[in-house]
């Protein structure tokens, strides 16, 4: 085998000899080929987002691996959503004994797949190009997912493929009961066989495998062909990723299809009901997973129905849901001479940043939360998870440069790690507290505005933003 492989190729070895595989050598080259192969591809395909050598080898090729600790697959063996190749190419590198069939709808990334399989002699992949759907079979042994969508939805579309006796792997997040709990009540035709918890050795993320077996007996055709979705009077049911309104809730995923649209998504079931008892007025509708309890709703507020692969591509953090699908409120020109009490001026460009300082603020009894030019919009699906109903309860407002704050009629104090202790600070019953951007800090902020700083005992020289946003906060209001 050739030797062009760079010092990546021995890392691999080791990591194979940890993991106690059989082959440690040829699966290290070949991972480091693969390795080759992927990052060449990414530029074009967007295979990964990982960037660094070292998280690849642990949240790609260590992640795909570990669970042959606690799972034995053999025969034939179905890797669904195989996307960038994770888990199948690892796993069919490792075991040259076993055929793995790599299933994936988007043909350019299938392409790729057959290509490296090709390229590195892996005469023990099949790649398949299609959607796998409930109605579907693609006779294998058993499966094995690195999760994206829940564990019952994965179980229903492979039912008809997975042999009786067989198993399901499904590698998981730690906190996945309520689909373990799914999976017994939609009388899936699979029983829970192991469920292990570990980490990441390097991390320490936290990983759960589920190993589900394929019971005894047929899943007919009708158990999913006549089922459809289940609609609660009132509700509007949503079957297809071609829908105008499900394209543009995908668009809201987005900071720029938000801004677009004048339109977010807010997920969880408790932010979703705080935002509907304080701000009806902003909801356009309520989005629900098939067979999940609809929340009470007023009656201007249309209720949606999406089934589960539709529902979990929305639903990108995994709340389970409901979700909220509300329009973005203009925000208001700041008025400086009319401050009271503590403002806490924004010029953070991290939107989860934002998102966490805008909730600090309401915790802490900020008078209003004014973001400056170039801050991240409080609106975008990252801030908003962050704040979540906070922003829209919190006093908003659009405000100037930071670098034009000088000229403002309110008196201001600016969080800077070299100023004096907050303590010390002088400062008056109204005022604009200065968060700065990431990175640069207060840098452009006239020099004659006061600097606070929060002191620090350990060797910590700065807090995050949005840390130190909440405690200058509570140091400044609780002279009060």
């Amino acid at each position: 085998m050739t030797r062009e492989h760079g010092p990546g190729a021995g890392e691999l070895i080791a990591m194979a000899r940890s993991l106690g595989l059989p082959h440690p050598e040829r699966t290290g080259e070949l991972l480091w080929r693969f390795h080759l192969l992927l990052r060449r591809a990414d530029a074009e395909l967007n295979l990964t987002r990982l960037r660094s050598f070292g998280a690849m080898l642990e949240k790609h090729y260590i992640d795909s691996l570990l669970p042959l600790r606690y799972w034995k697959p053999s025969g034939r063996i179905m890797d669904l959503g195989s996307g960038g190749g994770f888990p199948g190419m690892p796993l069919a590198i490792a075991l040259p004994e076993v055929q793995f069939v790599l299933v994936e709808g988007r043909r350019k990334r299938t392409a790729f797949l057959a290509d490296a399989a090709r390229e590195l002699g892996l005469e023990n992949v099949e790649v398949v190009s299609r959607k796998l759907n409930p109605l579907d079979r693609i006779e294998v042994d058993h499966g094995v997912v690195r999760a994206v969508a829940r564990s019952e939805d994965l179980l229903d579309r492979m039912a008809r493929s997975v042999a009786v006796g067989g198993t399901v792997a499904l590698m998981k997040g730690p906190d996945c009961d309520d689909e373990v709990a799914a999976v017994a009540q939609m009388g899936l035709p699979f029983a829970l066989a192991d469920d292990v918890r570990y980490a990441l050795p390097r991390s320490q993320d936290a990983r759960r495998l589920l190993v589900f077996r394929r019971e005894d007996g047929e899943w007919p055709l009708d158990a999913t062909a006549g089922r459809g979705l289940v609609v609660p009077a009132g509700a509007r049911r949503i079957e297809s990723e071609g829908n105008a309104t499900y394209k543009r809730w995908k668009q809201l995923l987005t900071g720029r299809g938000s801004r677009k649209h004048g339109e977010t998504l807010l997920a969880g079931e408790r932010f979703v009901t705080e935002v509907v008892e304080s701000s009806a007025e902003r909801v356009l509708g309520v989005l629900s997973r098939e067979g999940a309890p609809i929340p009470a709703l007023p009656e201007s507020v249309q209720a949606f129905v999406l089934g589960g692969e539709l529902f979990s591509a929305i639903d990108q953090e995994r709340t389970g849901g409901p979700i909220a699908w509300l329009a973005i409120p203009e925000l208001p020109e700041w008025q400086p001479n009319e401050t009271r009490g503590v403002a806490l001026l924004l010029a953070m460009q991290n939107p989860d940043n934002v998102g966490a300082a805008i909730r600090s603020a309401e915790a802490f009894g900020a008078s209003e939360v004014v973001l400056l030019d170039g801050a991240a919009s409080p609106y975008q699906p990252k801030a908003l998870r962050a704040a979540g109903p906070s922003a829209f309860r919190v006093a908003l407002r659009r405000g100037p440069a930071l670098e034009a704050l000088a000229e403002v009629e309110v008196p201001l104090v600016g969080l800077d790690a070299h100023g004096e202790p907050i303590g010390q600070v002088a400062v008056p019953n109204a005022v604009g507290l200065v968060i700065g951007r990431e990175g640069t800090g207060l840098a452009g902020l006239d020099a004659s505005v006061p600097r606070a700083a929060i002191p620090m005992q350990g060797p910590t020289e700065s807090l995050n933003a949005a840390v130190a946003a909440a405690v200058a906060l509570y140091a400044i209001t609780s002279r009060t």
